[in-house]
């Protein structure tokens, strides 16, 4: 944990405070059988995307150098309080096929802003969501921006995930 609600790893900063109550542990969405996660978070910076277009020659320091930002950031701007919207989406790339629900995340242009001004790098601001399920066990799609939502999704209506629940930790 990079701070007491958020963690890095596999190339990202993410939201992990929380936990999710009443998801069923299978889904059935446009003929795929899919399978609930086994963790949840809420992928706020895809270093392994951002580093590049801040340094191309060096991604690693890039990536520590985004990732102090963050912390600065967090310092003075709360990165932690959402809300699930109740937009699920379908999202299939390549062979991967996953179902996300969106959720606004308080601060989240505003760091994209920071980083921006900061850098002078036209960051993309990542759609917030929680990979929900996945036809591959744990393979989930890292969305980089709302391009990429858009090229890659459509909105699913899933009864069954009208009365998810987060449990903050």
């Amino acid at each position: 944990m990079i701070t007491d609600q958020h963690s890095q790893g596999g190339g990202y900063i993410s939201l992990r405070n929380f936990d999710l109550q009443n998801v069923p542990e299978k889904i059935s969405v446009d003929g795929y059988e899919l399978l609930k996660k086994g963790e949840f978070h809420v992928s706020i910076m895809a270093l392994k995307n951002l580093a590049p277009m801040l340094n191309a020659e060096n991604p690693e320091q890039a990536s520590e150098q985004l990732k102090r930002d963050f912390l600065e950031f967090v310092k003075t701007h709360d990165v932690a309080d959402f809300r699930l919207t109740g937009e699920n989406l379908l999202v299939k790339r390549d062979e991967r096929v996953t179902v996300v629900a969106m959720v606004e995340l308080k601060n989240i242009n505003e760091l994209f802003d920071y980083l921006r001004s900061k850098h002078g790098v036209d960051f993309p601001t990542q759609p917030t969501h929680i990979t929900m399920y996945t036809l591959q066990p744990e393979a989930g799609i890292g969305i980089l921006s709302q391009d990429e939502l858009a090229n890659n999704s459509s909105v699913v209506d899933i009864p069954a995930l009208a009365n998810v629940e987060i449990e903050h930790a």
